[in-house]
């Protein structure tokens, strides 16, 4: 006998409507799936892994504190924009400026303007006439009276000429180790401080040894004349291309240009009578751009002093 089978539907328990709601969930989540995984082969060439996001490729530009804003898939990757920065090396850091060694530096470079103080002091007690463009700096510090290459010397004060240029050599020469933290930008920096330094040693030996007295006068003031101006060109090359140093560095190289230019019309074309002023042209650019560089380094360690007290 045959078995009835009754049309009516079964009814559906609500256990089988979460499973289909779970198959289309499931179907849902495959499409998705397959949609990402041919956008992967679109943009990367290769298929994404299974089970793994795909990678957000973004875009950015590195210009500020904020973080690189999001970008959509597929979106094209671009280098940073470079910013220019100096770098460090190339800048006195503030430690170095506040350094009790770059103090006492400074303030020997500094001191060397006595050395003007003192020529004034002295040629004013000269008893035979001194002219600035016939007489030499050295005749300052002639120890007896008398003709000295043609020229009439006596200078009473001349003891107090030699110490000061003892002095000043020996400024020149503390200045130049001292404040190499701060000045001695690269290898050229470190060449024309050194140049200065042997300056100094060249000025000290000229007030050891008086120009008629003894016969190391001369090379003496050449080493102290063309070390000096090369220390000069040198160093302020290197101080232009550094950051807050720039104005000094030309300086630099304005006052070396101008004292090398006097000393090769000097020992060229200048007549004898006019040696007095080549020989200024050619020596006071060194030191009156030391006393200019100990000022900066003086007023730059107080500002940085400041700027650390009220932060």
């Amino acid at each position: 006998m045959a078995r009835r089978v009754d049309a009516q539907p079964h009814a559906v328990g609500p256990d089988l409507e979460d499973r289909d709601d779970h198959v289309v969930a499931d179907d849902d989540a495959l499409a998705d799936a397959t949609g990402e995984h041919e956008h992967a082969r679109e943009t990367t060439g290769r298929p994404r892994r299974p089970g793994r996001r795909p990678a957000r490729v973004g875009t950015w530009r590195a210009t500020g504190a904020a973080g690189p804003p999001r970008a959509g898939y597929g979106a094209r990757v671009s280098a940073p924009t470079p910013v220019p920065s100096v770098p460090a090396a190339a800048r006195p850091s503030r430690g170095a400026l506040t350094g009790g060694g770059v103090l006492a530096g400074a303030a020997a470079w500094v001191a060397v303007a006595h050395y003007f103080v003192v020529l004034l002091v002295v040629r004013a007690a000269w008893t035979t006439p001194y002219s600035v463009l016939s007489n030499t700096i050295s005749d300052l510090g002639a120890a007896g009276c008398g003709e000295h290459r043609g020229r009439d010397v006596c200078s009473p004060w001349h003891v107090a000429a030699n110490v000061s240029w003892v002095a000043t050599g020996a400024c020149l020469l503390l200045g130049a180790l001292l404040l190499r933290p701060v000045l001695a930008r690269g290898a050229a920096g470190r060449v024309g401080l050194a140049l200065i330094g042997v300056a100094g040693v060249g000025e000290l030996v000229v007030g050891l040894s008086p120009e008629d007295v003894s016969a190391a006068h001369v090379p003496a003031a050449a080493v102290a004349i063309v070390g000096g101006l090369a220390g000069l060109l040198t160093l302020g090359a290197s101080l232009a291309r550094t950051p807050g140093l720039r104005g000094l560095g030309v300086l630099g190289v304005g006052f070396g240009a101008l004292g090398a230019t006097a000393l090769v019309l000097g020992v060229t074309v200048v007549p004898e009578r006019l040696v007095g002023l080549v020989e200024r042209l050619a020596a006071y650019p060194i030191l009156v751009w030391t006393v200019a560089a100990g000022v900066t380094v003086l007023v730059r360690r107080r500002a940085h002093a400041s700027a650390a007290s009220s932060s």
